[in-house]
């Protein structure tokens, strides 16, 4: 048999750990509900504040028909008057 020496060689390998991290998808998720939230307040009050100008526009024109009705009544009543004087003047 051969009589040269047996060597040892122990070679220890660094273990390599992966941490995977998985909360940064919750942040991403709460900040586009952020945005989502101010951006459909914001289109609310838009509206709202077009309904009131609409609502104002609406008022501002039955007020206008109420005067131009009012117009016309004065109008009918003094038709009326002067028609009840003309017929009144007729029978005498």
């Amino acid at each position: 048999m051969d009589d040269k020496p047996v060597t040892e060689r122990i070679v220890e390998q660094p273990t390599v750990t992966v941490v995977e991290r998985k909360g940064n998808g919750g942040i991403i998720l709460a900040i586009l509900f952020v945005g989502l939230a101010v951006a459909g307040g914001y289109f609310l009050v838009v509206e709202k504040s077009n309904d009131t100008r609409q609502t104002d526009a609406v008022v501002d024109a039955a007020k206008s028909i109420g005067g131009a009705a009012e117009s016309v009544g004065e109008t009918a009543d003094t038709v009326g008057e002067a028609t009840r004087d003309t017929v009144e003047d007729q029978k005498k």
